[in-house]
């Protein structure tokens, strides 16, 4: 699956935008200079999309093995703690931040870290990329670089509001941790330039799901709980895993796989409505060879899908509310083959047809408007080949926001 499995990442936390924009605590310390609220989630988004999907790696090592003699040091094991040292150096010395409590603080940048470090070890795991050393298949996305833009994005956060020159040295540094793995022949660029998207966006997402937890964003006199909060219509992303299953009995089966992509939906009453989803689903394939040994197959089983169909919901306690859904619709299924043995292959796609999904959610509404939801899904699609199963359990999560 490559680097078109972070796809996803985008798909969950590009729609926070508008949650980013109220999780700061001291309010008084925002100046008018400072940049739009989505700006940072945006380049971070961006940095993720141009990463995973654009080919930057053409030429190989040749710049790593031109600057690697001057750049063969640890000095990125470092340069990625340095905003975090002079962030809580600052602190300690009693420089005003937009967080004014060391707890909330702590809470904050655990949190982003936790999201960092889920991602970028899931992906990895998962696309299993060759460094262009050769050392491991551990190079996409680069830890360092996450690390060294989710400190700089801290350090923006808390003192950004003092000068710009807070924030451009703290990403400075971060871009020079980097530079560094790059040229020291550790990373491809497009694994550097995910890593330091993931970094950001780690940030963004850990900031709004702390305001989740201190009540943020809710002043007097604000929305009164149940289900009339929640907006009738709504639009947003989803992703989710979707669990391995046998795809062609005990000869081949899929593994771990991902479902991105765009959802909408409209409530007529306060417990009925309509709704629809479009996107795409990869799933890796793994074959059986005649020795008993699994093997993973060189392209994965692609599939995308439009799908409406009927919703419902029904109010809970606290801003909470459950969802059930039944979606019907068609897809197209690109082809591929699967190797059964040296003189037999399995192919794979080139195929459409009907198929549908059900499932249920549980969501919650942010004071900023945006809801965020925990789903499982049961799908079922027309067959990929002739006698070759396309079902099973996916589940995820989706973000999205009233119109």
């Amino acid at each position: 699956m490559k680097r078109k499995l972070t796809i996803w990442i985008i798909g969950l936390l590009c729609p926070l935008l508008k949650v980013a924009g109220g999780n700061v605590e001291r309010d008084s310390l925002t100046s008018e200079r400072e940049a739009p609220a989505y700006l940072m989630p945006a380049i971070g988004g961006s940095l993720v999309v141009v990463g995973s999907l654009l080919d930057f790696d053409h030429g190989g090592r040749a710049l790593g093995m031109d600057f690697k003699p001057s750049f063969d040091y640890k000095a990125d094991e470092v340069l990625r703690f340095v905003p975090a040292m002079a962030l809580v150096g600052m602190k300690a010395l009693g420089v005003e931040s937009r967080t004014e409590r060391w707890g909330e603080l702590i809470v904050r940048s655990a949190a982003s870290t936790a999201i960092m470090g889920l991602t970028v070890e899931s992906t990895k795991r998962l696309v299993g990329r060759t460094r262009p050393d050769g050392s491991d298949d551990r190079s996409f996305p680069s830890g360092h670089s996450s690390a060294a833009f989710l400190t700089a994005s801290l350090f923006a956060k808390e003192y950004g509001h003092l000068s710009p020159w807070c924030s451009v040295g703290a990403y400075g540094v971060a871009t020079s941790t980097a530079m560094l793995r790059r040229m020291g022949d550790h990373h491809w660029l497009s694994d550097v330039m995910t890593g330091a998207g993931i970094g950001i966006l780690s940030v963004e997402l850990g900031y709004a799901l702390a305001d989740l937890y201190y009540h943020k964003g809710g002043q007097g006199g604000g929305m009164s709980e149940g289900i009339a909060e929640h907006p009738a219509t709504k639009g947003g992303v989803y992703m989710s895993y979707t669990m391995p299953h046998a795809i062609n009995g005990p000869r081949v089966r899929s593994r771990l796989g991902y479902s991105t992509g765009m959802e909408a939906s409209h409530f007529f009453t306060s417990n009925i409505g309509i709704g629809g989803r479009m996107g795409i689903t990869s799933s890796q394939m793994e074959t059986r060879t005649n020795d008993g040994r699994w093997v993973t197959c060189a392209t994965p089983l692609d599939h995308a899908s439009i799908v409406v169909g009927p919703h419902l919901k029904l109010a809970m306690p606290a801003r909470f509310l459950m969802g059930v859904h039944l979606h019907g619709g068609y897809g197209w299924y690109p082809r591929t083959e699967a190797t059964l043995s040296d003189t037999e292959l399995l192919t794979l796609g080139d195929r459409s047809g009907w198929g549908y999904e059900g499932g249920i959610s549980v969501g919650y509404l942010t004071r900023q408007g945006v809801t965020l939801s925990l789903m499982a899904d049961y799908r079922w699609w027309s067959e990929p080949a002739r006698g070759v199963d396309n079902q099973g359990l996916a589940i995820g999560l989706s973000a999205a926001w009233g119109f």
